[in-house]
């Protein structure tokens, strides 16, 4: 299985899936090249977990400019903990792992800043974030609160960052993370940010069983 990003000239997959494994094989990190004419050039091939027994199950991916980030989870007869990762594709021949840290938890989606600065991850814990910026040198460590205190789907664009938590969906202002919003969406299990407002998805009781519903949203509900 696959997970991909894009950006105007790059994609990246990673392989993994919902199992973890020890001495197993290597989880990979494909870079690509996009051409004018949409076609794909193949770059380097690199383990994400170079020199490690271990082999993590991928969750999570995304990129902005020459920075990727990925998040993976391993678990040894203990509760699955995460790592994230960032990476320099500058060279898309010769990508360069900049630094890691732990999560203190599963992680899963992951959203990042239009400037590539602040990276913001969905844990079992809440939504934690880091300040690249700070960032001179070691492992990457994050904010002693976290932005939202229960695990919370993340969607980023332009100066805004939603976070869904379960029927909950919490507007914030980037930059500063003051919370714009929030309002309920009966049964919503989705949210993304678009130019138009927030794009929600949902599951609702109807004549005996569900019905699937999806909804556009404005920024302030």
């Amino acid at each position: 299985t696959g997970t991909g990003i894009k950006t105007a000239t790059l994609t990246a997959l990673a392989d993994g899936d919902t199992s973890f494994g020890i001495n197993g094989p290597s989880r990979n990190l494909q870079l690509f090249s996009i051409e004018p004419d949409a076609s794909l050039t193949p770059h380097a091939v690199v383990p994400v977990t170079p020199g490690s027994t271990t082999t993590p199950a991928n969750t999570s991916m995304v990129g902005r400019g020459s920075r990727l980030f990925l998040c993976h989870n391993w678990s040894f007869f203990s509760a699955p903990a995460g790592t994230l990762l960032w990476w320099d594709v500058s060279d898309l021949d010769v990508p360069v792992l900049i630094a890691q840290g732990s999560t203190k938890g599963q992680c899963g989606s992951l959203a990042v800043s239009e400037d590539g600065s602040r990276i913001y991850v969905n844990t079992v814990n809440g939504v934690i974030w880091t300040d690249l910026s700070t960032w001179t040198s070691g492992d990457l460590t994050f904010a002693a609160d976290p932005l939202v205190a229960t695990d919370a789907g993340l969607s980023l664009r332009g100066d805004r960052l939603i976070a869904r938590s379960g029927e909950t969906i919490r507007v914030f202002d980037e930059s500063d993370h003051a919370l714009l919003d929030s309002f309920t969406v009966p049964g919503a299990n989705g949210a993304a940010l678009m130019d138009a407002g927030i794009f929600v998805q949902s599951d609702v009781s109807s004549g005996g069983g569900s019905e699937n519903l999806v909804a556009l949203y404005s920024l302030s509900g």
